[in-house]
């Protein structure tokens, strides 16, 4: 749907994509069809960021009251949010071909689930955090090395990583002790484990008794307390990943941190990477694959 390409005149896509397909896109004769980094000017062009707000604008919708949005309708959006820009009178956005199914369609606000996403990975950080409640629930726990033991026996699943071996294949082997302690801390850290005990905290029961039912509302309900005692709220972290997508970047757990490096807010890395999970199955984000976040 996006073209950069600087062409010196309107030309016709050749068709080589097989099946039915759509393309829509706009050139100027005059523009860069690359992005030059370290400067003010913004890279984004008023065709790409048009077409990137039609995701998150009811503008681009069929009508007031229907939130479907097709290639007719983006189509339209896109003419109406060129000729209103200062890129009007170069840019003229062409379509070709025409899908008769629905894009995609528009929400005003993210649809959070309160109850635990089964749907996730068991190997997320999410899905680890909710593992450790329900172990450290389930016995008592006198050091790191015993829940570590117990974990890799009863919920293997969640704590294997891939590992290479000497023929070039891989097997799944048990994660260390050190993967283990670095969620403890930052469970620690939600409040979720009593001070200096590996047993859980009032928070980190009702977690561990309710996860099915209401387990990623008490999860963004402990990961608001972390933010707020740090100065910081959901939208921040939000904010951050729509900054990082405005740039060209996909907004992943280092992107984001980058990002965030540059305003007032420290959070290290794994930290953010751990509460960006926590959001994206909550239903607060949107998660792909390689673990790139998505905001609403």
């Amino acid at each position: 749907m996006d073209c950069c390409y600087a062409g010196g005149m309107r030309r016709t896509f050749p068709y080589t994509l097989k099946g039915n397909h759509c393309r829509i896109a706009a050139t100027a004769p005059a523009s860069k069809a690359y992005v030059v980094t370290g400067t003010v000017v913004d890279p984004i062009g008023a065709f790409t960021q048009a077409l990137m707000e039609s995701f998150t604008t009811p503008e681009a919708c069929i009508s007031i009251g229907d939130n479907r949005v097709t290639t007719t309708s983006l189509f339209e959006f896109l003419q109406r949010e060129i000729a209103q820009s200062d890129r009007g009178g170069v840019q003229k956005p062409t379509i070709e071909g025409s899908l008769t199914e629905t894009l995609f369609e528009y929400r005003a606000v993210p649809r959070l689930r309160a109850e635990y996403s089964h749907w996730a990975d068991e190997k997320t950080a999410y899905a680890k955090i909710v593992v450790i409640c329900r172990a450290l629930s389930e016995e008592n726990f006198q050091s790191l090395f015993a829940l570590h033991r117990y974990l890799v026996r009863k919920y293997s699943r969640s704590f294997q990583t891939l590992f290479k071996q000497d023929d070039g294949t891989f097997v799944y082997v048990p994660v260390s002790h050190a993967v283990v302690g670095r969620y403890l801390g930052f469970m620690r850290r939600l409040n979720l484990l009593q001070d200096e005990k590996i047993q859980l905290s009032s928070r980190g029961t009702l977690i561990a008794r309710n996860w099915e039912s209401r387990g990623n509302q008490l999860l963004l309900d402990a990961a608001d307390a972390y933010l707020i005692e740090r100065g910081m709220t959901q939208n921040d972290l939000i904010g951050a990943a729509r900054r990082v997508l405005q740039n060209r970047r996909i907004p992943t757990k280092d992107e984001v941190a980058d990002n965030l490096s540059l305003t007032n807010y420290r959070l290290s890395k794994s930290d953010i990477g751990i509460l960006l999970d926590l959001l994206a199955y909550a239903g607060a984000l949107r998660v792909a694959e390689k673990r790139a976040y998505f905001p609403w």
